[in-house]
């Protein structure tokens, strides 16, 4: 006999009772009756009510079917996962298509309170276990390949926040939009990024970071920082370092094709050490089933700042804009400088010798107007009011190189917060 599982009642002027077969198998059939019928005095309003019955048998028909209908989401979001050529409009019809089918099934089996919190768990879990949903981007980090990077942001950024370095910005700027808007990309993005310290090169490839993996601290898993001085800092161990570089390398291209690299204090790493990832940098469609071309590496160098402030001080010399130097120029002497400086961690490198860094980007010294900026911008973060003396007199202190004209800040940007904090 079927069970009562008990009659509640509807506004809507026509309920969808289930009503149970002999042979198990949900029917569904509408009945009009007044409330008045309703047992329960709460439930004694203008309208109809729903008179729910199942056959036990019919309860697990029920949950039979929900596993199906989860097994079909999730095979399908491997397929998307394994396959993503296959069109995302196509998965999205898909999955409409299944929850078509799975809401009018499951909620006349159960009460409506009951069938909001299931389809809507259903909902959520779907947003959570789909790997790329706006919903599981936001709270955990997704393996961003952003193929369509906002580069109006990027540049808003570059150009907002980096004071000076118009060639860098440029360079930097034609660089992603290059290898990002290729599809299949032939080989990684490799950017040395080559000047003095406290000129930006860190900013720049944060920023750089931020932009392509919205990130808070505590979400960095496809962003890498090397710091040769805490992770290579023994020359003894360069055997062992080139091993365990190969394979964080490896295993992390893995599982994001758009991983992240960054490598600081390149002048001081052990020479030979940065040739052991040649294999990953060079044009290969893939190296034991791992596609490296959508990865990004950025080596951070003060190896070639000297080169760069020689020649932006011998255009200023000869009343020449710094905005004049060309870029191509800087490049070309860059790469010839750090190869042949021993220390550089360039030093003879295949890398270069192989033509594997796509772009030697120069960051030009910075001028007492730019360290200026440096000085508004940190009183401004600081919530301190921009007093004009204090500005000019803090810039004026940093501006040291050469010693006669003293144009350029030898520290750049670096020590600003601090002395900005002393002085307020």
């Amino acid at each position: 006999m079927p069970s009562e599982l008990g009659t509640f009642c509807l506004s809507s002027p026509y309920s969808i009772p289930l009503i149970p077969q002999q042979y198990s198998a949900l029917t569904l059939s509408f009945h009009k009756e007044q409330c008045d019928n309703c047992t329960h005095p709460s439930h004694r309003k203008s309208g109809f009510y729903l008179h729910k019955q199942l056959h036990a048998p019919g309860s697990f028909f029920v949950f039979f079917f929900f596993c199906f209908v989860f097994c079909f989401f999730f095979f399908f979001l491997q397929f998307q996962f394994c396959f993503p050529f296959f069109s995302h409009l196509t998965m999205k019809l898909l999955y409409a298509g299944v929850l078509s089918i799975l809401v009018p099934a499951l909620t006349p089996a159960m009460d409506p309170l009951s069938a909001y919190i299931i389809v809507g768990g259903a909902a959520i879990g779907w947003q959570l276990f789909s790997p790329h949903s706006w919903l599981r981007c936001s709270l955990l980090e997704c393996c961003n390949a952003k193929e369509t990077l906002n580069f109006s942001v990027v540049k808003m950024d570059l150009e907002r926040k980096v004071f000076g370095q118009h060639l860098a910005v440029q360079i930097v700027l034609r660089a992603l939009s290059t290898n990002l808007h290729s599809k299949q990309p032939k080989k990684p993005l490799v950017m040395s990024f080559h000047g003095w310290t406290g000129t930006g090169k860190s900013f720049v490839s944060s920023i750089i970071a931020e932009n392509l993996y919205r990130l808070n601290a505590w979400r960095r898993r496809f962003v890498h920082h090397f710091s040769t001085v805490l992770h290579f800092s023994h020359g003894s161990h360069v055997h062992l370092y080139k091993e365990q570089l190969q394979n964080w390398i490896r295993g992390n291209v893995s599982a994001c094709p758009r991983s992240l690299f960054i490598f600081s204090e390149m002048d001081q790493m052990p020479h030979g050490l940065i040739d052991s990832i040649l294999p990953f940098l060079s044009y290969r469609n893939e190296i034991d089933g791992v596609y490296y071309g959508k990865a990004i590496f950025i080596f951070l160098n003060n190896a070639g700042g000297d080169k760069i402030t020689e020649i932006a001080l011998d255009y200023w010399r000869r009343l020449k804009r710094r905005e004049d130097i060309p870029a191509e120029e800087l490049q070309d002497l860059l790469s010839e400088d750090i190869f042949r400086n021993p220390n550089s961690g360039f030093f003879q490198s295949q890398l270069i010798q192989k033509n594997l860094i796509d772009y030697f980007i120069p960051f030009l010294p910075l001028e007492y107007k730019h360290v200026k900026q440096c000085v508004r911008e940190e009183l401004r973060a600081q919530g301190h009011p921009e007093e004009e003396d204090l500005i000019t007199e803090i810039a004026s202190a940093m501006a040291d190189y050469p010693s006669e004209e003293r144009l350029y800040s030898s520290k750049g940007c670096k020590t600003v917060a601090s002395r900005v904090a002393l002085s307020t």
